[in-house]
């Protein structure tokens, strides 16, 4: 995992990790909510001027294990569900944090998900949070070996559950 953890502090130090950030930083018009100091727009419009300074900033948040202060806050929003809207049980919690946060996040993420794939750390069979890789991808293998193991006469085991509040949608 030191390895990991250097090579993130080594894609921020670097020219190309500054045009990365400038990328993430450019998309920020799909995170349109901001909690923070720094208005989403601000960061847009000054995307390249602004990226060398954040990748400062979070190649120090990632070597010294600390971020600012201001991205341990959030504004946390009801958004409701189904049902009954007077019942709080029809509500789920949405937390909205500072945007840079969720840049340094998005870069990490990708580091993380690079460095696991380069070394074949996740097994085949995951699906969830992975590049050309969804619930669907997995389901159709799922729907293959089932139907391999009835073709062949083969035992079926199988444990259902049901993750359906886990999995509540937004609407945007």
């Amino acid at each position: 995992m030191t390895d990991l953890v250097s090579n993130i502090i080594k894609f921020n130090a670097q020219t190309n990790g500054r045009d990365k950030v400038c990328r993430f930083v450019s998309f920020c018009i799909y995170l349109k909510v901001c909690c923070g100091a720094i208005p989403t727009r601000l960061l847009q419009d000054f995307a390249s001027e602004l990226s060398p300074v954040l990748t400062l900033l979070f190649r120090a948040s990632v070597s010294q294990a600390t971020v600012p202060d201001d991205w341990k806050q959030a504004l946390v929003a009801p958004i409701f569900k189904k049902g009954d809207k007077s019942s709080p049980a029809n509500y789920r919690p949405i937390t909205l944090t500072s945007v840079c946060c969720k840049i340094m996040e998005h870069i990490m993420h990708s580091q993380i998900m690079q460095h696991l794939d380069e070394h074949g750390i996740l097994s085949d069979a995951q699906h969830w949070f992975r590049k050309h890789r969804s619930c669907e991808t997995q389901l159709l293998l799922t729907l293959q070996d089932l139907s391999a193991a009835l073709d062949n006469s083969e035992q079926i085991d199988a444990i259902l559950l049901d993750f359906s509040k886990a999995f509540d949608k937004v609407p945007y």
